[in-house]
């Protein structure tokens, strides 16, 4: 219990001192419980490098926001309130970037009658096509399976004897490398359908 009140007081003093730009006193948080953080956050996502991301990302808001930060209960209570939402906030994006390349396809599709515009999908879904040939073979099946078949992540886990995690990365996996190589596409997708 004594522990308890000397770190809350800890706490107390190093929220005062960061607010007033304190540099060393956003450290000693930071020392004391990113790798807390870190094992929660990799806990709910079960990957290292997201977790990593989404930790770092909270520090930065929490230097950013030192001097408007009012914490009601514990500087560990808050860290971990705000680190919940952002794991939250982080799979809420993820899920809808699951689909993202695909829908924008069906999309466009849905709305493209001119030659210019058919010309424009045509080069778009060559380039979608090449993109998938970049993609490492078991990446590329799972994400078929998944896009084309419409098979579900269980599906897929015991069709192919994999993880139910190793097929959700494999997805994440092949969807960043697809944005990364369609991203000028898509933006000209978005423009495009945006105009129409």
């Amino acid at each position: 219990m004594l522990r308890y009140i000397d770190r809350k007081s800890e706490d107390l003093d190093l929220i005062r001192r960061m607010s007033k730009d304190d540099k060393n006193a956003f450290d000693g948080i930071y020392n004391s419980y990113w790798e807390q953080l870190l094992k929660y956050s990799f806990k709910l996502t079960r990957c290292l490098e997201t977790s990593q991301e989404i930790v770092q990302d909270l520090f930065v808001d929490l230097w950013v926001q030192r001097k408007r930060i009012e914490i009601k209960t514990s500087l560990k209570s808050y860290l971990f309130n705000a680190l919940r939402y952002k794991i939250i906030d982080h799979i809420k994006r993820s899920k809808k970037r699951e689909d993202y390349i695909h829908e924008m396809l069906v999309s466009y599709m849905s709305i493209s009658n001119d030659t210019e515009n058919q010309l424009y999908y045509s080069n778009l879904h060559d380039s979608y096509e090449a993109a998938l040939q970049t993609l490492p073979p078991k990446c590329r099946e799972v994400f078929q399976m998944s896009r084309n078949d419409h098979k579900s992540i269980d599906e897929i886990s015991k069709e192919l004897n994999l993880s139910s995690q190793t097929v959700k990365n494999q997805i994440s996996r092949a969807l960043k490398i697809l944005r990364t190589n369609l991203k000028d596409f898509v933006a000209l997708l978005l423009f495009a359908i945006t105009m129409h």
